[in-house]
């Protein structure tokens, strides 16, 4: 993935160009399955306003931390779900605070990579709950469009996420 670089800006079309994968120009979800390698691509647009209800995922950093929704058709025993815990395949991140301005589509932040931390238990299903690490993670990077992924909460936009996954500092309940 030497091609991309963490903080800078990428349209899905620019993605399938510089990578030569065509049918990423052609993704409606906030998932992309590479066919030929295990590499999985998650484009999340943080501010839900004007989504269906449907579409209202929790997806936030909290710290080096990245919650994620994943999609209502998707449960933990899915197999590509399954295969993003199972660690089989490498995820990255694409991010966006708002989908448009002024009806103008916005690119994605590449955020860089992520691992997979653990899952809500209380929400295995449509959609399953997925906390990551943020192996890139840049704590005190310069780059506005990061800082500004980092600092969204969904409290922000008047929501309150309903995960309940303790936050990262929390100790463990083993």
């Amino acid at each position: 993935m030497s091609q991309l670089t963490i903080g800078d800006l990428y349209s899905k079309r620019d993605l399938a160009d510089e990578l030569d994968e065509g049918n990423l120009r052609l993704v409606r979800e906030g998932i992309y399955n590479f066919k030929s390698e295990s590499r999985t691509f998650l484009f999340v647009d943080l501010e839900k306003e004007g989504k269906k209800d449907r579409f209202h995922f929790d997806d936030y950093f909290e710290e080096d931390w990245f919650h994620w929704d994943s999609q209502t058709t998707q449960h933990l025993n899915s197999p590509k779900i399954q295969e993003i815990i199972n660690g089989e395949r490498e995820v990255h991140l694409f991010a966006r605070v708002v989908q448009k301005i002024k009806s103008q589509t916005q690119p994605f932040v590449y955020c860089g990579r992520l691992a997979f931390d653990m899952y809500d238990p209380n929400k295995t299903s449509k959609p399953i709950h997925i906390r990551f690490l943020s192996l890139d993670f840049q704590d005190d990077t310069p780059n506005e469009h990061l800082q500004a992924i980092y600092q969204w909460k969904p409290h922000k936009a008047g929501k309150a996420p309903s995960n309940t996954i303790p936050p990262s500092w929390a100790p463990s309940e083993e």
